[in-house]
């Protein structure tokens, strides 16, 4: 728990002191969706049991600031959990009892936002992610610095403002806890974002 309240309190304060800068438009924003998920590792390894994702949510709140015409820089605060199916390697004459496992994160995204012909924009870049599930799971921690990437559409109606943003994540591109054959929870799916610019 300390750690994440000094995550927060960095994100707070680093954020704070970037819009000081930029005297310019803000927007603040709910956010949530569903996605696709497994685990990947970034070596093959040789027999061994089965992940296989079953799916994951996230939901949050993200504020933004404008630096120029069509720039903006991005953060918040995103909660979300992952099912994971675990079905261990195959022996002859053992019953396989597959097992489905709940892995859940905070995230904290630092995020540049382009603009373009109006009602589209791309984003991307890291985030903090802590992950918070129990110790029990089987699966590798995903906290560490991850990387993520969306390209989205929006539309505006005074100061409210709607998106649609299909992404691409990995968790756990550097983790806190390297593990032989880390496991990284990868995850694309479409999220919703409702804001008001102020």
């Amino acid at each position: 728990m300390p750690a994440i309240k000094k995550s927060i309190l960095l994100t707070i304060i680093l954020f704070q002191s970037i819009s000081g800068l930029y005297a310019q438009l803000n927007e603040v924003s709910v956010i949530g969706g569903f996605s696709a998920n497994g685990l990947a590792r970034f070596a093959q390894l040789e027999g061994g049991g089965s992940y296989d994702g079953d799916g994951g949510w996230h939901t949050g709140l993200k504020f933004s600031k404008k630096l120029n015409k069509d720039t903006w820089i991005t953060s918040g605060l995103v909660y979300s959990q992952h099912l994971i199916t675990i079905t261990p390697e195959y022996f002859p004459d053992v019953e396989i009892v597959s097992r489905t496992e709940k892995i859940s994160l905070i995230s904290i995204p630092f995020e540049l936002r382009l603009d373009f012909l109006k009602y589209f924009f791309i984003n991307a870049g890291p985030s903090l992610d802590i992950d918070i599930s129990s110790e029990d799971t089987g699966l590798d921690s995903q906290s560490g610095l991850g990387l993520g990437m969306g390209f989205g559409g929006k539309i505006s109606y005074k100061k409210i403002i709607f998106k649609v943003i299909p992404w691409l994540k990995i968790y756990s591109l550097l983790p806190f806890q390297l593990e032989n054959y880390h496991q990284h929870l990868v995850e694309s799916g479409v999220g919703l974002s409702v804001g008001y610019a102020f």
